[in-house]
């Protein structure tokens, strides 16, 4: 609904891109061990898009938030004493 309305109600975007490109878990990449990541890389080496999300889903989310535009929306289940000492003076909305 957040990104709903920051985007003019555009549905056919939303539709179309899925919620975790549109709202990225910052911390997701923490679930994905170096060893399990090539554990599944071998597993589909026969399936480029299930190696492709397995790439996506090991990737940091402070590299994908880098190549957001704004206005960027983010979860994540940090709490705020882990989060940078500064985020609620930096106008962001929280």
């Amino acid at each position: 609904m957040v990104w709903l309305i920051a985007n003019n109600l555009d549905y056919d975007t939303a539709r179309n891109s899925p919620l975790v490109e549109r709202f990225p878990f910052l911390e997701f990449s923490i679930f994905v061990h170096d060893e399990t990541k090539k554990e599944f890389l071998a597993q589909f080496v026969d399936d480029p898009k299930k190696q492709e999300l397995v790439e996506r889903i090991s990737r940091p989310g402070y590299e994908i938030l880098e190549e957001m535009t704004s206005p960027r929306f983010i979860k994540t289940h940090f709490p705020f004493s882990l989060l940078p000492p500064g985020l609620m003076d930096s106008g962001c909305k929280v």
